[in-house]
C-alpha cells in the first residue's frame, strides 16, 4: 500500500517546488462510520498552504484492492468532492488516504454495508487527532412525489453548502436530470416506486416517488381523407425525418450528434422519446459507444474479475480492452463507475490513433495523464467551450454523444 501511494504522489508531486516534511496537519469534514451501496462519501478540507493537489487513494482493508485513485486540486478539495460507494464493491471494511507527500498522509477507516445507513443526523466520527466538524444540513422542496409517465418534475434542495449530488437506486425506474445542482429534474421511465437521495456535505434527504401509468387519451376522430382531385396542386410536405428526442432543448449544441448518433445505432434513448442528455455514463456504456462507433471487433486475451459473461457489457468492454481503447484497476474494470470527461476523451484519442485518423499533437504532462488527449481533441473541435467540459466530472449522455460524433467525423 505505501509503494503504491509513494508512486502515485511521486507523479502528483513531480512539479512542487517545495518540501512538505512536517506541513501542517489536513483538517477534514467527517467521515462517516460505514457507508451502502450508493452513498456518497463526501471529502472536504482546506490542504496544507502551498500545497497544489492531493491524491485520494481508497483500499479495500482486507485485500488491499484499490478501489479509488485520483488527483484532485487544492480548489477542489476546499469545494467538496463526492465518491460513490459502488454496488460492486465487497461488503467490509475500507480505509480512505488522503495524501499530500510521502511524510504527511492521513488515513480514515469506514465499513460499506449492503443497505443503505440511518446517519441520524449525525456529523460522522474521525480519527482522534482531527477536528469534529458539524455536518452540513439539507433541505427538500418535497419528500413524497407522485408522476405519470410522460411527465417531470423539478425538485429543489437548500442546505448551508452550494454543492449538490442527487443520486437513486432505482435507474430502472427514474432519470435524473440536473444531478449536481440545487435543481433536479425527475423523469419516469416506467410504474412503481423510487427512492431519491439529495446530498449537500455530510448529509441527505429522502424523496419518496410513485409512478403511476399515463392517463389514457381520447380516441381522437380519424382524419377526412382530401378528394382525389388530379386538377389540385399537391401541397408541399416536409422530408420523412426519424423523430428527434423531446427533451434535447437544454442541450441544442448536442441535438445534432445525438440524432445521427441514434441513428446509427450508436446511443439509445431510455423510451418515450426520452434521452436524458444529463444523466450520465458509466465506464461499460461508454465502452460500448466507443467500440460501436469505430467498429471495433476482437475480445480475446483479456478478462476482469466484474465483468462476466452473462454481463449485457461483457463484449463491448472485453472488445475495448482487447483493442487498447481501455485499463482496468487491479484487475478490475469498474464498469458502473462513471466516466469522466478526461476518461472519455483518453478513450477516443485512443481510438484515433489506433484507427490512423491524424489529430492535432499536444503536450503531454507528468502529472496528468489525460493532458494529451484533451489537448488534442479539443485542437480538433471534439472538445468546445459549449460542452461544458470538466475533467474530472463525469461525462454526461450528451457530452458523450458529442464527442463521439466530433471523433468520428474528423478527416481521415
Amino acid at each position: 500500500m505505501k509503494k503504491l501511494l509513494i508512486l502515485s504522489l511521486a507523479l502528483l508531486l513531480a512539479l512542487t517546488p517545495m518540501s512538505l516534511a512536517g506541513a501542517e496537519e489536513f483538517d477534514l469534514e467527517p467521515i462517516y462510520d460505514a457507508y451502502g451501496f450508493g452513498e456518497q462519501i463526501f471529502i472536504c478540507g482546506s490542504a496544507p498552504v502551498g500545497v497544489p493537489a492531493a491524491l485520494i487513494t481508497i483500499i479495500e482493508t482486507a485485500t488491499g484492492n484499490l478501489k479509488y485513485n485520483v488527483s484532485f486540486s487544492a480548489t477542489e478539495l476546499r469545494e467538496g468532492i463526492y465518491i460513490n460507494v459502488e454496488s460492486g464493491w465487497a461488503v467490509g471494511e475500507y480505509t480512505l488516504y488522503v495524501s499530500f507527500s510521502e511524510e504527511n498522509v492521513s488515513s480514515f477507516t469506514f465499513e460499506v454495508r449492503e443497505k443503505r445507513v440511518d446517519h441520524d443526523g449525525s456529523s460522522g466520527t474521525v480519527s482522534a487527532d482531527k477536528q469534529e466538524v458539524t455536518a452540513t444540513g439539507v433541505s427538500i422542496s418535497q419528500t413524497e412525489l407522485r408522476l405519470r409517465l410522460g411527465e417531470t418534475a423539478t425538485v429543489t434542495a437548500t442546505g448551508e453548502r452550494s454543492s449538490f449530488k442527487w443520486t437513486t437506486d432505482d435507474t430502472d425506474k427514474i432519470i435524473i436530470a440536473h444531478a449536481n445542482s440545487a435543481d433536479a429534474t425527475i423523469t419516469p421511465k416506467r410504474t412503481g416506486s423510487a427512492t431519491v437521495w439529495v446530498y449537500c456535505g455530510n448529509n441527505y434527504a429522502t424523496l419518496n416517488i410513485t409512478i403511476v401509468p399515463a392517463e389514457k387519451q381520447p380516441e381522437k376522430e380519424p382524419e377526412k381523407q382530401p378528394e382525389n382531385n388530379p386538377e389540385k396542386e399537391p401541397e408541399d410536405k416536409p422530408e420523412d425525418k426519424p423523430d428527434s428526442f423531446a427533451d434535447l432543448a437544454s442541450v441544442p449544441w448536442a441535438r445534432e450528434a445525438i440524432d445521427a448518433l441514434a441513428a446509427a445505432g450508436v446511443v439509445n434513448g431510455m423510451g418515450g422519446g426520452v434521452f436524458a442528455p444529463d444523466d450520465g455514463v458509466t465506464r461499460a456504456q461508454f465502452a460500448q459507444m466507443a467500440v460501436k462507433a469505430f467498429g471495433f471487433t476482437g475480445r480475446e486475451g483479456v478478462s476482469f474479475s466484474d465483468v462476466s459473461e452473462g454481463d449485457w457489457f461483457a463484449d463491448a468492454v472485453l472488445t475495448a480492452a482487447a483493442n487498447g481503447l481501455v485499463n482496468g484497476y487491479d484487475g478490475r474494470f469498474e464498469p458502473s463507475s462513471p466516466v469522466t470527461c478526461r476518461d472519455a476523451a483518453v478513450i477516443l484519442h485512443r481510438a484515433l490513433k489506433i484507427k490512423g485518423i491524424a489529430v492535432p499533437e499536444a503536450p503531454a504532462s507528468d502529472t496528468d495523464y489525460s493532458a494529451e488527449a484533451v489537448g488534442s481533441l479539443t485542437a480538433a473541435g471534439v472538445i468546445a467551450d459549449e460542452m461544458g467540459f470538466s475533467a474530472l466530472e463525469g461525462a454526461s449522455r450528451a457530452q458523450s454523444a458529442y464527442m463521439i460524433y466530433g471523433a468520428m467525423n474528423i478527416e481521415k
